[in-house]
């Protein structure tokens, strides 16, 4: 698996930067190239920069973004990883040192775990009627979008727990399994409830 890298660039022009179809290429060879901000319809684009996501034939993926010089400040606040490469006009202050921080599980308050519990257990019935109807599409949704995401939330609290969130639970939960064991199965509400 190759390495991957979020890059943005802060420009006081971004025109010159938009639909490149030369760009891409100066970084390696291209196996699949999205730019998400020529997507759509639109007026459904996004219009606070310009993104190339890249991924290239001996694995690397680069997403490469121009975002105007006015969201500096906004963006710099975003992410407790980022690091400074180039700053050619002295206009970022210093950026305190690249940690995880930002990624890391945070405890939940009484609301928010009976919120997850709430909905999990809300959507459940929708799932059995919709299966006894004969559906399938609309189950599957429910099952593997919306209590998936109320599950993993539930998961990263456990996990938390275990690891006293001094750990990030990595994107959309990918290292749930090694942090609580593999077999998820074991995870019960009732140690949940121990939160």
């Amino acid at each position: 698996m190759g390495r991957y890298q979020d890059i943005v660039y802060f420009v006081t022009d971004l025109q010159p930067f938009v639909q490149r179809e030369d760009l891409p290429a100066l970084f390696g060879e291209i196996m699949i190239l999205q730019r998400p901000d020529d997507m759509g319809p639109p007026e459904t684009r996004r219009q606070e920069g310009y993104a190339y996501l890249m991924q290239f034939i001996d694995g690397t993926r680069i997403d490469l973004t121009f975002r105007p010089l006015a969201t500096l400040e906004a963006n710099l606040a975003g992410d407790s990883l980022s690091r400074l490469l180039l700053d050619k006009d002295d206009r970022i202050p210093s950026l305190a040192p690249a940690s995880l921080a930002g990624y890391l599980p945070q405890p939940p308050d009484e609301a928010a775990f009976h919120d997850c519990c709430n909905e999990f257990c809300w959507l459940a019935p929708y799932v059995a009627k919709r299966l006894r109807r004969g559906e399938l599409l609309g189950p599957k949704y429910h099952l593997d979008t919306l209590m998936r995401a109320e599950l993993n939330r539930m998961l990263g609290w456990f996990a938390g727990m275990e690891i006293g969130f001094r750990q990030p639970l990595g994107k959309h939960g990918r290292l749930l399994p090694g942090l609580i064991g593999q077999d998820l199965g074991s995870v019960t509400i009732s140690g949940l409830r121990s939160l």
